[in-house]
Parts: C-alpha cells; structure tokens; sequence
C-alpha cells in the first residue's frame, strides 16, 4: 500500500519512476527523476527524512512496514515544494540508514 501511495503521488507531482505499477510487481523500494535530485536529496536528508541519492535513478525512498500514509504524503509533498521553490538545505546529514 505504501509503495502504490508514493507512485500515485509521484504521478500526481509528475516525477518520474521506473517502478512498476503492477500490484503484484510492486517492489519496496521508489526512485524518482526528479530535478536536481542530489540537492533535493541532501535538502530531504537535512530535514531529517531518510532517503538516498541514487545516480542516475533519483531519490530513492524505501517505506517500512512501520511507516505510515501520513509519512509517504509529507515526504512526498516536501519533494514537491523543494522542487518547487529550490529551497536546497546545505551540511552534513546524519541518517544511517536509506
């Protein structure tokens, strides 16, 4: 259910991914194409959401079993906006994992 939510959402934003939309062939893991996808990837990082940067596929969420809609649609509107507005948070992260 998670994996179908961000894909729907990654539609609706208009960022591409090479996932499959098949229900059965939904994998954990989503990629999206989007602009600027190491600096958004470093801004999600910063903000504390735990993604990865993965050339030359995008930002790579991969939702849990312990995460929630309400999780996928934040994280997903918050690509949108950094998208959006270019607002591009610079640092170290600290996430250990992705």
């Amino acid at each position: 259910r998670l994996t179908a939510r961000l894909l729907a959402l990654a539609d609706e934003y208009g960022f591409a991914s090479a996932a499959s939309r098949e229900p059965d062939r939904l994998a954990g893991t989503v990629a999206l194409n989007v602009p600027d996808a190491p600096l958004v990837s470093r801004t999600l990082k910063a903000r504390e959401f735990i993604v990865d940067y993965r050339p030359p596929v995008g930002v790579r969420i991969s939702p849990h079993f312990y995460n929630t809609m309400e999780e996928v649609d934040r994280v997903m509107a918050e690509i949108a906006s950094i998208v959006a507005t270019k607002d591009y948070d610079s640092g170290e992260t600290h996430s250990l994992v992705t």
